[in-house]
């Protein structure tokens, strides 16, 4: 089973994003995910969840800077208040994460 299908749209708190046929197509069959903020321009879309392999999300894409620079303050500040570690790592460093399951 074609687990990739999945996709969650990101728009801001309280407001739906602003899609059509059109955009919701797309982005199952864009090039990259480079390319694919060009096409949400002028919608509420300011970023989008994708899945892994598995069909845990594990690719998060965000189309403007301010709203990375806030989505990153906004998830901080959630796991500090749950006293829960949040870093940002490249794929190697993450690669080689220790995950408390590992432990057990």
């Amino acid at each position: 089973m074609e687990l990739s299908a999945q996709r969650v749209f990101l728009s801001p708190i309280d407001v739906l994003p602003d899609l059509d046929y059109r955009l919701v197509s797309t982005i199952f069959n864009w090039p990259s995910n480079l390319e694919v903020a060009a096409h949400f321009q002028g919608t509420n879309v300011i970023g989008l969840l994708l899945p892994g392999v598995d069909g845990d999300f594990d690719e998060l894409v965000v189309f403007d800077d301010a709203q990375w620079t806030f989505l990153q303050q906004a998830l901080a500040q959630e796991c500090a208040a749950r006293d829960f570690d949040f870093q940002i790592v490249d794929e190697p460093t993450f690669k080689q994460t220790k995950w408390v399951a590992d432990s057990l």
